[in-house]
């Protein structure tokens, strides 16, 4: 039964995880438009800025499964 209440709370911490990934992208969307006012950006720089997260998202999504199947998910996401 002890394997069972691990899996568990892993499976808690796991989704806690993503559960505050997208609260905080969801704050951050909503304050795009005051963020280009105050940073003077037009749309193409703001267009490279969205790209950015994206982008490297696309690029450490490899080494991150890597990551964790090497060290375990759990290493993984304190990393």
């Amino acid at each position: 039964m002890g394997d069972q209440q691990e899996a568990r709370r892993a499976r808690v911490r796991f989704s806690l995880v993503f559960a505050i990934h997208g609260a905080v992208t969801g704050s951050f969307v909503t304050r795009i438009p005051w963020i280009r006012l105050h940073l003077h950006l037009n749309a193409g720089q703001l267009g490279i800025a969205l790209l950015a997260p994206a982008v490297g998202a696309f690029l450490a999504m490899p080494p991150a499964g890597r990551a964790a199947h090497r060290y375990g998910p759990r290493a993984a996401v304190q990393w």
